[in-house]
């Protein structure tokens, strides 16, 4: 089967996504049926890909683009400011670095592909649904013996964040750079803003034994 052919499935998944974001709630059953819906999906994007011969040389800074199409889709197809920065300068530099494409199972097939077919990418690393955690950590092998690692995508304070600890515990000696421009970033939930204030209100003694609140500011450091 071609993987058009399960356009409609990576839509009903999105969907399911999609209203569990807003609120919906769904039993212990109709979870257990997405998570496998979910990897029978990842499996046949791994399938598309593997089909292509990626380049397998090394280079000294390796570009990920974190899930680049999860603006577009939940936006009507319109392609984002950032994403758009962060592909173009992947293909003006195409030959001088080796380029990874981190994508969901559902991005994948919505979108995604079009990248691999058009010869954008030098390997692909699929996640777990709504995370940038790598469903097989092994996946970053390939890639992880760079000097620099740049990282664009979506969001920070959630896949990207995800994927740069990852990223960290296979490469813990690379430098790694998360780009503001490449970026996009959640809105803080109102509870994070709350424990925020209420972190900058307690005393120090108290404050030593409680989190630092991170904001989304943290994350855009080089290793």
């Amino acid at each position: 089967m071609q993987l058009q052919d399960y356009v409609q499935l990576a839509k009903q998944l999105n969907l399911v996504n999609l209203q569990h974001y807003i609120g919906a709630s769904f039993s212990d059953c109709e979870m257990r049926d997405f998570n496998k819906r979910y990897l029978d999906l990842a499996e046949i994007a791994r399938q598309h890909f593997a089909q292509r011969r990626f380049r397998t040389s090394n280079s000294g800074s390796n570009p990920w683009a974190v899930h680049p199409s999860c603006e577009e889709i939940d936006n009507d197809g319109e392609k984002p400011l950032k994403m758009q920065r962060l592909l173009d300068y992947i293909q003006r530099t195409r030959g001088d670095h080796r380029t990874i494409l981190v994508s969901d199972a559902i991005d994948y097939v919505l979108a995604d592909h079009v990248y691999v077919e058009e010869v954008l990418f030098d390997g692909v690393v699929l996640t777990q649904n709504n995370s940038g955690n790598p469903l097989d950590a092994s996946d970053l092998n390939p890639f992880i013996n760079a000097k620099e690692h740049l990282v664009g995508g979506c969001y920070v304070s959630a896949c990207v964040d995800d994927f740069v600890q990852a990223l960290q515990k296979a490469t813990p000696q690379g430098r790694i750079k998360v780009v503001r421009k490449w970026t996009y970033t959640t809105n803080p939930s109102f509870g994070e803003k709350v424990y925020a204030a209420f972190y900058s209100l307690t005393p120090q003694a108290i404050r030593e034994r409680m989190h630092e609140p991170r904001s989304a500011e943290d994350i855009f450091i080089q290793k």
